[in-house]
């Protein structure tokens, strides 16, 4: 058994330390490293940009894994890994995240057999091994928030650079320098797309996939039929920060009026898990016979099941979209 033990400490140091690394320190990325990035994915569908990187500068930077990816650009969840990675800003590449699952795996495995989990182990193992997207997904999420309440600014920027004579891709390169991460980020990744080769329909269109949301899809069609249509763009950008801040008006009334059934739910979600934990902390004799008993794990896997239930139904009944 020492034998299966040591390389399965080894691994989960491992997983411990990139997971640390990765997810919980921000990591810079170098200059290089960005235009790289940022050329390769335009170059599958530029042309100008396709020829700048087999240019005599680009040649010398190669990837050094080009086996690992040639396996991952194979698999049916490639697509749906690149689009939180780059929903969350791209924190990490798509070997690394994977690399983190299956390390993360190993350290499931020692933990399941320090503890003696059996039949758990495959829980243990599904929920360390979504930890990672959890992460993602969680500063996905924050981007989106924070880049939600920069929007109307970045909108009422671009409005000003109109009026004093900029062209639309000159607003984009403003918002990009003048204002914060997030939206300086994706904006720049635009103001890039489009100086590299892109069309701006196409570049446009990369933010509308980066960043999911109503008024950015607004903001796209706007800008897309005004260039076929022809129309006042300044105009068009001056309503659409007046509506979403209108929105964020809307939606802090409705967030008071619900407060009181979201600590009502969030009340009725912690009573049971809290009631298990005080009959175990009194009378601990009592409460083991619903882990020891067939029966008694039998009713907490029903009492679980409608407890999830419950809290789901209670956040869709608190949960209003404005």
């Amino acid at each position: 058994m020492n034998i299966f033990i040591l390389p399965l400490v080894f691994m989960s140091t491992l997983s411990f330390f990139l997971f640390i690394r990765y997810f919980l320190f921000s990591v810079e990325e170098s200059q290089n490293e960005a235009i790289n990035r940022r050329l390769n994915s335009v170059g599958n569908k530029s042309r100008a940009s396709q020829m700048l990187l087999e240019s005599q500068l680009f040649r010398k930077k190669k990837d050094q894994n080009k086996i690992i990816q040639k396996f991952i650009s194979q698999l049916s969840i490639n697509h749906f890994f690149q689009k939180l990675i780059k929903k969350a800003g791209d924190p990490i590449s798509i070997e690394t995240l994977l690399l983190i699952i299956v390390l993360l795996q190993f350290l499931a495995i020692l933990i399941s057999i320090i503890v003696k989990a059996g039949f758990y182990t495959f829980l243990v193992m599904a929920i360390m091994g979504y930890m990672p997207i959890f992460v993602l997904k969680t500063i996905s999420q924050k981007r989106l928030s924070v880049f939600e309440t920069q929007f109307p600014e970045a909108t009422d920027l671009m409005a000003r650079a109109l009026r004093s004579g900029h062209s639309f891709s000159s607003a984009l390169g403003m918002v990009a320098q003048e204002m914060h991460s997030p939206i300086a980020e994706e904006f720049a990744k635009v103001s890039e797309d489009y100086a590299y080769g892109k069309t701006m329909e196409d570049a446009l269109s990369g933010l509308m996939e980066r960043i999911e949301l109503t008024d950015v899809n607004f903001f796209v069609t706007a800008v897309l039929l005004q260039r076929e249509t022809g129309g006042n763009l300044t105009e068009v950008l001056d309503n659409i920060g007046y509506i979403i801040r209108e929105r964020f008006r809307l939606l802090r009334t409705v967030k008071t009026l619900s407060a009181e059934g979201r600590l009502s739910g969030i009340i009725l979600a912690l009573m049971a898990p809290a009631l298990m934990g005080v009959l175990y902390i009194v009378s601990p004799e009592y409460i083991n016979m619903a882990f020891e008993h067939p029966v008694g794990q039998t009713m907490l896997m029903i009492g679980g099941f409608f407890e999830v239930m419950g809290i789901l139904v209670i956040r869709y009944l608190v949960n209003l979209e404005v």
